[in-house]
């Protein structure tokens, strides 16, 4: 076998804020996900990855000031590229458990129900969400699986979180200026090969 790997993986996904977005973003719905990766074991503790995930179609509620919540109100399609180090250490039984820490890029695609706001929430909401590319922090964990009766197969459990920030406009608050913390979280599980 060679150093090089590849594989793919299938979970879920969900974004939240950490500070605005979470008191005007209510319950936000998991959306299905997939991952391709490959990358380059340096030895048996580093190993260099490339990651192209889809995370789906994330639903968000959306609480306008003195009005009821809107039920999956934003909808985001977004995609992450990472390049990330993925350092651990293989037991004598082919178990693997990593961390994972890199830099992701993060192409972010919404749309909302315009009827339910007005102009100013609309406007408020685009200006944050049509930010379309941003450049996050990759960390992760997880843990491999390579049966030593399955040569060169490996089953893989992972965590990822992508932390960025976005801009935007409140037209509600004295204060209408934010830059928010938000957090893409992946929980997936998977199958890769190495050569």
């Amino acid at each position: 076998m060679t150093d090089y790997y590849t594989g793919g993986t299938i979970g879920s996904s969900e974004q939240t804020g950490l500070t605005e977005t979470d008191r005007r973003l209510g319950n936000v719905s998991p959306a299905f996900s997939y991952q391709l990766y490959g990358g380059y074991q340096f030895n048996h503790v580093i190993s260099v990855e490339l990651a192209l995930t889809n995370h789906g179609k994330l639903k968000e509620d959306y609480k306008p000031d003195g009005k009821e919540t809107i039920k999956g109100y934003i909808k985001t399609r977004a995609k992450s590229l990472a390049l990330q180090a993925n350092i651990g250490y293989t037991l004598n039984n082919g178990i693997r458990p990593y961390g994972l820490a890199g830099l992701s890029w993060i192409n972010i695609d919404s749309s909302t129900d315009a009827s339910q706001t007005s102009t100013e929430e609309e406007d408020s909401i685009h200006s944050f969400y049509n930010q379309k590319n941003r450049v996050a922090l990759r960390f992760g964990m997880g843990t491999d699986y390579a049966p030593v009766s399955l040569d060169g197969l490996t089953f893989r459990l992972e965590y990822t979180l992508d932390i960025y920030t976005l801009d935007w406009e409140s037209p509600s608050s004295i204060h209408s200026q934010y830059t928010d913390v938000m957090r893409l979280r992946n929980l997936s599980v998977g199958i890769g090969y190495k050569f």
